[in-house]
């Protein structure tokens, strides 16, 4: 059991290191307009990646995450 939340402490510490990257990402992705690089396939993927973008942009979520890491 112990290397289970080890490995999901590790996931969890390299997504809060990632978090910066990822904002820039998101900030590119939504300046772009109508010529998108991330949202881009079917409308199912159009709603997954649509879906990750927000939460990405939630702050309550990564608050939440540096709680359980930190």
């Amino acid at each position: 059991v112990l290397t289970r939340w080890t490995a999901h402490y590790l996931a969890f510490h390299q997504l809060l290191h990632l978090l910066n990257p990822l904002k820039i990402l998101v900030a590119h992705e939504r300046g772009r307009g109508d010529k998108p690089h991330i949202i881009v396939g079917d409308a199912t993927g159009h709603r997954k990646a649509a879906a990750m973008l927000e939460l990405i942009e939630n702050s309550l979520c990564w608050h939440t995450l540096a709680r359980y890491v930190l």
